[in-house]
């Protein structure tokens, strides 16, 4: 069986239960946050794992207290990323959650959302591309700024199945 490239994100979700959002000019305190391995890259991953499909996870991670926990959240699930170490800083997407469990993130983007054309060469260089017949990749990386350099990837193997997640991209 081959396997399914999974191309996007894994990130720190700093979980902030609020009783309400704060108006403007409010300040809120609140008591209690948590950490978590978020991004739907990441998560795609967890459930490819979870069924027992073959992947290859294709995911920046990069410097920093965001990218340290991402680093040891995936090794923690068994993986890890095939993609280079980025000299990025990774972002982080604080989750505000109210109690009837409505979510507002603010995010702060980094090595997460910034791959490079040099990256992808090294992929196909090591053979992985000729063990892999689909890929995953999300909207959300494919409007930042390097998004056309995942675009490129997939033009150049157009034999691959892909399977677009727009996200909340969707316009």
């Amino acid at each position: 069986m081959k396997k399914t490239l999974v191309i996007g994100s894994a990130v720190c979700d700093v979980i902030l239960p609020l009783n309400h959002l704060p108006a403007r000019n409010e300040d809120i305190n609140f008591y209690h946050q948590e950490m978590s391995l978020g991004g739907c890259a990441s998560n795609v991953c967890g459930i490819l794992r979870h069924f027992q499909i073959p992947f290859v996870p294709f995911l920046p991670v990069g410097t920093g207290i965001y990218g340290d926990f991402v680093r040891k959240q995936l090794a923690l699930r068994g993986f890890e990323s095939c993609c280079p170490a980025s000299e990025d800083e990774n972002g982080c997407c604080y989750c505000l959650v109210e109690p009837d469990g409505e979510r507002t993130f603010l995010c702060l983007r980094g090595a997460e959302y910034l791959f490079r054309r040099e990256w992808f060469s090294f992929l196909e260089e090591s053979g992985q591309t000729e063990q892999t017949d689909s890929v995953y990749v999300c909207g959300l990386e494919l409007e930042a700024a390097t998004g056309p350099v995942i675009l490129d990837f997939l033009e150049r193997h157009s034999n691959f199945r892909i399977y677009f997640a727009p996200s909340a991209r969707i316009s």
